[in-house]
């Protein structure tokens, strides 16, 4: 049998209990996050620096709504340690009947972002600010079971929730303990004195005198040993640069003004033949010393981002750039080439465990949003990926 439809109007009632002026203390204040992702708290704030005439103070359970964000989902439940919690104008509260509906079974409806095409067809105003009002919001609808099965429903979806957030929680320290194997095995094969990294690679860059009508592919690198990501094309006409450089396979890509926080990659065989900036250097290793792999599985170790952040001095924009000469005196150890071996076979065999852990979780991941499709039906964005 088909679960009703009820008018939000039915179960939730407005809080319009406002105060007009604060207290010069410090207030807590909530976050809500767009498409559905939740209630947060956010960043401290003095009362005597705000300069709105009406606010609320949040209790729990309570739904949260943003007058301007709700068209793309930012509205959810109020969390315990959102209790108390100061709402400007900009947001509006409502109580719920929870004899009628349950406020987890209205948490998974936000999650599902099931609320979002009526929303969207109640918002007023221009693209950019359409808002929504509370009659607006309570004019919405939503499947009503009785609260036992809300309750039931929700219990399975709590339960998914809670294997993605453990298998998350077990990738995270997978990835951590690899990182951390990595950098043991690099300090138990080493020996000898330091040496320069510029013993290791050196400054090789094959760069291309660009042409106005030519389309050169882009690649970008992610911070932190993110590693290589792929960017529109650039027509040559299209840019001031006067030549790119051309990657091929193995090469070490550096950015010049990110380096310092670990903006650093390999180039794998996949990209061979994309074009970086001239603010991205690029280095080839010595073959009779150092394997492209292995100098892949160095920079990604917290102990090679550090170094690599002590290369450069100055703050924010300030921050000194990362220049080839910096690389290339940095000083460190490296194992020979037969024990670079040993150390990828045995990272090797780790990454494989942790990408069965990485294929658990994308199955979890996946399992979320086609349960909400599954008990919200079509109307239901399902963006809980």
């Amino acid at each position: 049998m088909a679960w009703p439809i009820v008018e939000l109007s039915e179960v939730i009632k407005q809080d319009q209990s406002y105060v007009t002026a604060l207290e010069p203390v410090t207030y807590e204040k909530l976050s809500v996050k767009l498409f559905g992702r939740g209630v947060v708290r956010d960043k401290l704030v003095d009362g005597a620096s705000i300069l709105m005439k009406k606010h609320q103070f949040a209790r729990a359970g309570q739904i949260i709504v943003s007058e301007i964000w709700a068209k793309k989902g930012a509205l959810g439940i109020v969390p315990p340690e959102g209790d108390g919690a100061l709402c400007t104008s900009h947001f509006y509260l409502f109580d719920i009947d929870t004899s009628r509906l349950i406020p987890r079974w209205f948490h998974y409806l936000t999650v599902a972002n099931y609320f979002e095409p009526q929303i969207s067809k109640a918002a007023r105003g221009t693209t950019g600010y359409a808002s929504v009002r509370p009659k607006r919001f309570l004019q919405c609808v939503i499947p009503l079971p009785l609260p036992d099965k809300q309750r039931h429903m929700a219990a399975r979806l709590d339960r998914v929730t809670m294997l993605i957030e453990e298998a998350t929680k077990l990738q995270e320290e997978v990835e951590r303990d690899v990182a951390a194997l990595t950098q043991s095995l690099h300090t138990a094969l080493c020996s000898g004195e330091a040496r320069p990294l510029g013993d290791f690679v050196y400054l090789w860059e094959d760069r291309q005198a660009i042409q106005p009508d030519v389309l050169y592919p882009q690649v970008g690198i992610k911070g932190f040993a993110g590693g290589l990501f792929t960017k529109a094309p650039v027509k040559g006409s299209e840019t001031s640069y006067r030549w790119f450089n051309r990657l091929h396979d193995g090469l070490l890509v550096v950015s010049q003004p990110k380096g310092w926080e670990g903006a650093i990659a390999v180039c794998t065989r996949n990209l061979a033949g994309w074009f970086v900036s001239p603010e991205y250097r690029t280095f080839r290793c010595h073959e009779d010393r150092l394997t492209p792999r292995y100098l892949d599985m160095l920079i990604q170790t917290p102990w090679f981002q550090n170094q690599l952040a002590q290369l450069t001095r100055g703050q924010g924009a300030r921050r000194e750039r990362l220049r080839p000469e910096m690389l290339l005196a940095m000083n460190t150890k490296m194992p020979s080439l037969d024990a670079q071996a040993t150390a990828l076979g045995v990272v090797d065999h780790c990454r494989t465990v942790r990408s069965k852990f990485t294929d658990i979780e994308k199955e979890l991941s996946e399992l979320l949003p086609a349960m909400l499709h599954k008990v919200f039906g079509r109307e239901a964005g399902c963006s809980a990926a």
